[in-house]
C-alpha cells in the first residue's frame, strides 16, 4: 500500500511537469491497462479553434447579404460552442440589421438552432437534419470542412418548407504531432475510436489526415441503442454521435472487456468521462467535464495522455519490482525458519532486528522503487489485460532462485565450520550472530538491485533513481552504525574491519548468481522482465 500510494504521489508531481494534472491518484495504475482509447475529435485531434473558411451561396442573396443574416442570427443567439463562435467571429466587423422576435436555441439533438426576424425565419445547422432535399457538391464539401446550411422558413417549429441559402465551410487545424500520437497508439494494440457529432464523411477525412488508414466509419445517427453493443467494436470513426450515445459507447466497451481511456470537454461529455475505466478532460473545456474527469490535459496535447501512459506503466513496473524484493527476503527468512529449527538453528533473527528489517522491507524499500525511472521501452510493450496477474513467471523464477540462493548462503554462514576462520568464536555465538544479521541486511540490499532492473547490468538506468541509491547508502550505513553501537538492543557486538568485509564479500555474491540466472533465461529466449 505504501509503495503504490507513494509511487503514484511521485508520478503526479512529475506528471504536472507535463501538463497532466491527476485528480483521481489511483487512475494512473489504471493506464497501464488501457487498451480502447476513445477520441472526442474537437479539440482533441484538431485545435478546437473552428474557422470559417468560405461561404457558397445557394441562391440569389449575394455573400455580403448573407454575412448581414448571420450578423443578425449571431446578434440574436448566445451560443458558447465552437462552431458557434466562429460564424460570430466571421462576421464580428458586420453590423446586423433586423432585430429578432423570437429564438430557438441550437440542440445536439435535432443539430440546428433558429431565429424568428420580421423579415422571417432563419435557420443554421447540419444539412442532413435541416434540409431533406439534394444540395449540390454537398459530399465534396464535407470531405475536408464541417458544414452548415443556412437556410429560410416561416415557422420556427417547421423545416418541411424551407429553402436553403448558402452552405457555411468551417474547418479545424489538426493538431501538431497528432499523427505520431495516433501512431504511436495504433503501434501499441491500442484502438482508437474517434467520436464527433460530425458528419462521418468530415470526421473520416479528418482521422485520415491525421494518420489513421484504416478507416472504419458509421453514422449513429442511424443506430439504435439496442444495436451499439454489437457494432461497437467494428468501427473506429463514430460520426453523428448523439450526447447520450457517448455513454453508452463506454459501457458497451467495458462490457465487451475492453479497459476504456475516454477524452472530452463539454458538459454533455461529463457521463461519458464518468463512466470510461480512465477520463481525460481537456484544459480549455468546461468546469463539467473536468469535475468529471480523472485526468485534465492541461495544454489539451493528446501527446500527454501518453506520458500519462508512461508513468501508468512505470508504477505497474515499480509495484512488481517491489514484489519481487520483498518476497525474495520472505522466501529467504521462510526457509530458515523451517531448516533452521531442523538444523538445530534458534532465533538467529531477534524481534528488534526483525523489526529492523521489516522497515526496511516495506517503508524505505517502497520510497526507493517509488521514484524508478519512466523508461521509453515501456512505451514499446501491450497494455496489460484486465485479467493479467501481477505475479508472472519470471517474477517467481527471481524470487524462486534468489531467494533459495540467499537462504542457503544464511544456512551454510551458521553451520559450516569453515565459517569460523573468518568470524571470532569467543564470548559464545555473538560475534557470529551479529555478523549473520550484517550479511541478511546487506544481501537485501544487493537482492533490491537485482530486482529493479531486468537486465544483465544490474546497475542499468541506476543514476536515473538517485532516490534508490540515498536510501540504500542510508539502510548500509545505518547497518554498520547498529553492529557497533546497536548494544543490547539490536544485540549486536563491534565486528573487525576483516570480518564486516567477509560479510560483505558473501553478499556481492547476488550479483554473479543473479546475473547467470538472467543469462539462462535469455539464452533460452524465455522473455525476461516485469
Amino acid at each position: 500500500v505504501l509503495l503504490t500510494s507513494s509511487a503514484m504521489a511521485v508520478s503526479v508531481i512529475r506528471l504536472k511537469k507535463y501538463n497532466v494534472l491527476v485528480q483521481d491518484l489511483y487512475s494512473i495504475e489504471n493506464l497501464a491497462r488501457v487498451d480502447t482509447l476513445c477520441l472526442d475529435k474537437t479539440g482533441t485531434i484538431t485545435e478546437g479553434f473552428m474557422e470559417v473558411k468560405k461561404i457558397i451561396p445557394l441562391k440569389k442573396e449575394s455573400e455580403k447579404d448573407i454575412k448581414e443574416i448571420l450578423a443578425s442570427y449571431v446578434n440574436a443567439l448566445s451560443d458558447p460552442s465552437p462552431t458557434f463562435k466562429a460564424v460570430e467571429s466571421f462576421v464580428s466587423d458586420i453590423k446586423y440589421k433586423d432585430a429578432f422576435l423570437e429564438t430557438l436555441s441550437f440542440s445536439s439533438v435535432r443539430k440546428y438552432s433558429a431565429v424568428k426576424f420580421e423579415s422571417g425565419v432563419y435557420f443554421l445547422g447540419s444539412p442532413e437534419n435541416l434540409y431533406k432535399g439534394k444540395i449540390k457538391s454537398l459530399s465534396s464539401y464535407q470531405e475536408d470542412y464541417r458544414v452548415l446550411l443556412l437556410a429560410k422558413g416561416d415557422s420556427l417549429k417547421n423545416i418541411k418548407d424551407i429553402k436553403p441559402i448558402a452552405l457555411i465551410l468551417i474547418q479545424d487545424k489538426i493538431k501538431e504531432n497528432a499523427d505520431v500520437t495516433l501512431n504511436y497508439f495504433k503501434e501499441q494494440g491500442i484502438d482508437i475510436k474517434i467520436i464527433s457529432g460530425d458528419n462521418p464523411v468530415t470526421v473520416s477525412k479528418i482521422a485520415s489526415r491525421a494518420g489513421i488508414s484504416d478507416i472504419r466509419s458509421v453514422d449513429m445517427s442511424q443506430v439504435s441503442d439496442e444495436e451499439i453493443p454489437d457494432i461497437i467494436e467494428s468501427f473506429n470513426i463514430l460520426g453523428r454521435v448523439k450526447p447520450d450515445q457517448k455513454k453508452k459507447i463506454v459501457i458497451a466497451l467495458k462490457n465487451k472487456g475492453h479497459f476504456v481511456g475516454m477524452t472530452g470537454d463539454g458538459v454533455n461529455d461529463a457521463l461519458a468521462l464518468k463512466k470510461s475505466d480512465v477520463g481525460f478532460a481537456l484544459g480549455s473545456g468546461s468546469e463539467v467535464a473536468k469535475d468529471a474527469s480523472d485526468i485534465v490535459i492541461l495544454d489539451n496535447n493528446i501527446s500527454s495522455i501518453c506520458k500519462a501512459i508512461l508513468y501508468g506503466r512505470t508504477i505497474f513496473k515499480s509495484i512488481r519490482k517491489f514484489i519481487i524484493y520483498q518476497l525474495t527476503v520472505n522466501v529467504c527468512a521462510l526457509i530458515l525458519s523451517i531448516i533452521g529449527v531442523l538444523l538445530g538453528i534458534s532465533t538467529p533473527i531477534t524481534i528488534i532486528q526483525m523489526l529492523w528489517l521489516n522497515m526496511i522491507m516495506d517503508t524505505f524499500a517502497g520510497l526507493a522503487f517509488s521514484y524508478e525511472p519512466p523508461l521509453k521501452e515501456y512505451l514499446n510493450e501491450k497494455p496489460k489485460t484486465k485479467d493479467e496477474v501481477i505475479l508472472n513467471k519470471y517474477m517467481f523464477n527471481q524470487i524462486i532462485v534468489n531467494g533459495t540462493y540467499c537462504a542457503i548462503i544464511c544456512l551454510l554462514f551458521l553451520k559450516l565450520p569453515i565459517i569460523r576462520h573468518f568470524i571470532r568464536n569467543s564470548e559464545g555465538d555473538k560475534f557470529l550472530y551479529t555478523a549473520y544479521f550484517a550479511l541478511f541486511i546487506f544481501m537485501g540490499i544487493c537482492n533490491s538491485f537485482a530486482s529493479r532492473t531486468h537486465r544483465l547490468n544490474n546497475f542499468a538506468h541506476i543514476l536515473q533513481n538517485k532516490v534508490f541509491l540515498i536510501i540504500n547508502a542510508f539502510i548500509f550505513f545505518a547497518q554498520i552504525y547498529i553492529i557497533y553501537y546497536g548494544g543490547n538492543l539490536f544485540r549486536t557486538y563491534g565486528l573487525t574491519f576483516k570480518e564486516l568485509l567477509f560479510c560483505l564479500i558473501l553478499s556481492l555474491t547476488v550479483f554473479p548468481i543473479d546475473y547467470l540466472r538472467k543469462y539462462i533465461l535469455k539464452k533460452r529466449n524465455i522473455k525476461i522482465g516485469v
